[in-house]
């Protein structure tokens, strides 16, 4: 399984638009070679660099396969798609805002066996734990940003 974006490659520099000091929209995403058994996918952007202990960006759950891409600054493509409280509390993309230094940002997609039976607004720990012994397989896109009076 493969993710993808047209807008930054893997381990490169996610462009400002995508992020807290742009247009903070979610850069488009692409997913190719995907297990035939893959019922959703589970899709989060989290940033461990970050000293906050929850520094979770995007979360979607029971995203389906078939679509295999989110246009630029698309939260939801589908009314199945359910959408989890990010680290912030809301439901939505919001971008990177590194307060240090620069970040990595991981866009982590995950193909489960089933469908999740669980309602929107619910955190990342959450969606794992009742995702145990369904996940078939993972892939992760990686991209740095640092704001622009940061060191690099």
């Amino acid at each position: 399984m493969k993710l993808v974006s047209s807008a930054f490659t893997n381990y490169g520099s996610i462009p400002s638009r995508y992020t807290y000091d742009g247009e903070n929209i979610a850069s488009p995403l692409q997913w190719e070679e995907v297990s035939k058994a893959t019922n959703p996918l589970f899709l989060v952007c989290d940033d461990p660099d970050a000293s906050k202990e929850n520094c979770d960006h995007w979360i979607i759950f029971n995203l389906l396969v078939w679509t295999n891409f989110l246009p630029e600054g698309e939260n939801q493509f589908s009314p199945k798609n359910k959408l989890g409280k990010n680290g912030w509390g809301k439901e939505n993309y919001d971008g990177p805002c590194p307060t240090d230094k620069k970040h990595c940002c991981f866009f982590k997609l995950y193909a489960l066996n089933t469908f999740l039976e669980l309602p929107s607004g619910i955190t990342k720990q959450q969606i794992q734990w009742a995702m145990k012994e369904r996940v078939i397989e993972k892939t992760e896109l990686a991209g740095f940003y640092a704001r622009p009076w940061q060191k690099k």
